[in-house]
Formats: structure tokens, C-alpha cells, sequence
């Protein structure tokens, strides 16, 4: 504290003692440096995914408003339950299959959940292996569908 450290370390240094002053703002804490962290090991959340088979061409498109890692894990938690309701599960059961879980892609990230919707119906639309389990598109925007999608990611 500018004024009183001063008096302080005077009436220290008469006694013999050393007086070392340390800044509490520091470059380092103005600047710091983030650690690197692996793809998987980020948060993601808002996003559109894509799981593919390791024995056939199947390839599944979700998305999640949570994060990734929690949506991966309701579809482990679902095939280990054999719930057929989610199409990865039912996928997995009914062909004795397995979905490549160690590298699900991310296609897309928006956090409208809409525009999420929209995306993850598009990218399954026209992707001839993807399991339909989307929203349904309206014909006028079918076109778009089938069109280059953008990556958004």
C-alpha cells in the first residue's frame, strides 16, 4: 500500500530487517497463461454431433444443449439398459454393432435450440447413412437440406 508500506520498511530497516516489497499486480496476473487441454477434455455444450459405427456406414447425428461428454454418456447408459427408444441404442442392439463413442465429431455448435434442431435434421437429411431420428423439415427447405451444409465448427 503505497505510503504506509514505506513507513513500515523504514522502521523495519532501522531494526535490521530486510524489507522486500512484492507488487499485487503482477505481468502474470494480468496476462495469465491457460493450460492446454485436450479436444475431448473441453466443455462443449450447444452442439451438433456425430457418431459413426465401427462395423457398418451407420452414422448417428444428435445434439445437446448440455455438454457433449453427458449426451455421450446417456447413449453408453441406454445401450447398457438395451432401451431401443434412442436410435443409437437401437442401432447397436439390433445389429449386435458398436458406435465409435472415442471419436464422436462435432459438426456444429449453436445455442439456439431451433437452429440446433435444424442443423442436426439437415446434416441426417443428407447423409444417406444417418439414422432418421430428427425433426421433420418442411418441403420448401428440403432443398436447402440437401444442400452443402456449413460447418459451423
Amino acid at each position: 500500500m503505497r505510503g504506509i508500506s514505506e513507513r513500515i520498511g523504514r522502521v523495519l530497516r532501522q531494526q535490521q530487517v530486510k524489507v522486500a516489497y512484492k507488487p499485487q499486480i503482477t505481468i502474470n496476473s494480468l496476462f495469465p497463461r491457460p493450460k492446454a487441454q485436450k479436444e475431448a477434455d473441453r466443455s462443449q455444450s450447444g452442439v451438433v454431433y456425430k457418431i459413426s459405427c465401427t462395423n457398418c456406414d451407420f452414422v448417428y447425428y444428435g445434439q445437446t444443449e448440455r455438454q457433449l461428454k453427458t449426451g455421450i454418456a446417456e447413449h453408453n447408459k441406454a445401450i447398457s439398459l438395451f432401451d431401443h427408444n434412442p436410435k443409437v441404442a437401437y442401432h447397436v442392439h439390433e445389429n449386435s454393432h458398436h458406435m465409435d463413442f472415442s471419436n464422436v465429431k462435432v459438426v456444429g455448435q449453436e445455442g439456439n435450440l431451433q437452429e440446433r434442431l435444424f442443423l442436426e435434421a439437415c446434416l441426417s437429411t443428407k447423409d444417406q447413412n444417418a439414422g432418421k431420428d430428427h425433426i421433420a423439415i418442411a418441403e420448401v427447405y428440403k432443398s436447402l437440406a440437401r444442400a452443402k451444409v456449413p460447418r459451423y465448427v
